[in-house]
């Protein structure tokens, strides 16, 4: 597994690594993919590990509904969104660049956002809608998602483009079965007392 724009600690990679499978992450320690060196770091990762999978999981802060809702809020709020989507579209474009590294080694590719990322809707990404799967779940059942002082579960819905057909048939559909209730996820929440 190929993680790409994660976090220094992200589950994914660290379960791969539980359940004896290799694994390596690209976050910023490992480059800033905004730059040539950054992206260069990563695709010499890619030739040396050859991953069967690669996990994308760009920004998605300029894409969301959150963002959607406070660009309608004025003129200037637009306007600071739609600079803040410009200046991340190399994200789109790593993207399919990694993608179609992926399918013509024959392997795997996984695009990551939240359910209703706008990012999902860039004509750019036509090319992957066309050839992936869109699976869509929630992390209160898939991961187990709870907030960190309260323990109660978070929905959080996700959406993975994937070429593994049982990648697809494990996630898509796992909605909350409204069993629980859900800590809302805006606002702010402390972590081991801070």
């Amino acid at each position: 597994l190929g993680e790409v724009f994660c976090s220094r600690e992200s589950p994914l990679t660290q379960q791969a690594q539980n359940l004896g499978h290799q694994a390596f992450r690209h976050g910023l320690e490992q480059g800033d993919l905004a730059t040539t060196e950054g992206r260069a770091n990563l695709f010499r990762s890619l030739c040396r590990h050859v991953p069967q999978h690669v996990w994308y999981s760009p920004v998605s802060g300029p894409w969301s509904s959150w963002s959607a809702l406070n660009a309608s809020r004025s003129v200037e709020h637009q306007a600071k969104y739609q600079q803040l989507r410009h200046e991340h579209r190399y994200q789109i474009a790593l993207g399919i660049v990694l993608y179609r590294h992926q399918i013509a080694k024959g392997l795997h590719f996984h695009w990551e956002q939240p359910q209703r990322s706008l990012m999902m809707l860039h004509p750019g990404l036509n090319e992957l809608h066309q050839h992936t799967q869109s699976c869509q779940f929630d992390m209160c059942r898939v991961g187990n998602l709870v907030d960190p002082e309260t323990k109660i579960p978070m929905k959080k819905g996700m959406q993975i483009l994937t070429t593994h057909e049982p990648i697809f048939r494990a996630l898509h559909g796992r909605a909350c079965n409204g069993e629980h209730t859900h800590q809302p996820i805006e606002g702010s929440t402390k972590c081991q007392g801070s």
